[in-house]
């Protein structure tokens, strides 16, 4: 009999440390390796039958979850925050088939915290990413211009805010009020890596040989206009920088959605 027991405490001791050793296991799995994250709650149902990449969403999640970090004061537990939902109709998918990189930016409300987010990632499984200047920041949650927060201003900040700081100037680019001539927004042809990367060039010859008077360093856009004749597929624009300098863009989108910046004749990149 004390044998028999003894037998059944081992049996029941074995079965203990198995459910401890599964539910350990499962926990690690399931924790993102990149730390905090944060799950948006209906992504699932816009991405359903498109192609998708594990490890980006794992991105995804920590970005979201280090913007909101930024943006509230509270305990923020993982996954605690169960209203984070993308806006209808602003997710926008394309594939660059040439190179392989599909490009995803969406906005995310979230109504518990009345904060929005731009949430923008790319990915591939053939092309370094990294190696390429346009994609250089592939995946990002960043705060929306004040037209676009359907609750209001809420003092956002985000690490592009937080890497201009007082010593780095940026260029204000109004993308989201401009046009071309069938009425298109600008804003919705062009990704986050397209502005951030056209800016990025643009501030970087315009502060070479001008001396800045403001961290925030105004702009003009004009000339917008969208070629498919002939066989085109181009949308070209111009920024002018301070009324001083006026800097032509031109998007190929049947060149692997190639950037091309001139200034005066002079080619930016």
């Amino acid at each position: 009999m004390l044998h028999y027991n003894k037998k059944l405490i081992f049996i029941i001791l074995g079965f203990i440390g198995v459910v401890i050793i599964t539910t350990v296991a499962y926990i690690l799995l399931l924790r993102n390796p990149l730390g905090g994250e944060m799950h948006i709650e209906n992504l699932s149902t816009y991405t359903n039958g498109k192609p998708t990449d594990a490890k980006t969403l794992e991105t995804i999640r920590h970005a979201l979850y280090t913007a909101i970090r930024n943006n509230y004061a509270g305990n923020l537990p993982d996954n605690s925050i169960k209203d984070i939902l993308v806006r209808d109709g602003s997710f926008k998918q394309t594939h660059d088939q040439a190179k392989d990189i599909h490009t995803v930016n969406f906005i995310v409300d979230i109504k518990s915290l009345q904060q929005s987010y731009l949430v923008e990632y790319t990915w591939s499984q053939k092309t370094n990413l990294d190696e390429d200047a346009q994609y250089q920041y592939g995946t990002t949650v960043s705060c929306l211009p004040t037209d676009q927060l359907i609750y209001g201003y809420f003092g956002c900040n985000d690490d592009f805010s937080r890497m201009r700081g007082l010593r780095s100037p940026y260029l204000v680019v109004n993308w989201s009020g401009q046009n071309d001539q069938y009425g298109n927004s600008l804003s919705n042809q062009l990704t986050g890596n397209d502005t951030d990367y056209i800016e990025k060039l643009i501030m970087s010859d315009y502060s070479y040989d001008h001396k800045l008077s403001r961290i925030a360093t105004q702009t003009t856009i004009k000339d917008i206009v969208r070629d498919t004749s002939s066989g085109k597929n181009t949308l070209s624009f111009t920024i002018t920088v301070e009324d001083k300098l006026a800097y032509n863009i031109t998007i190929d989108y049947d060149n692997s959605r190639r950037i091309a910046i001139t200034q005066d004749g002079r080619s930016l990149n």
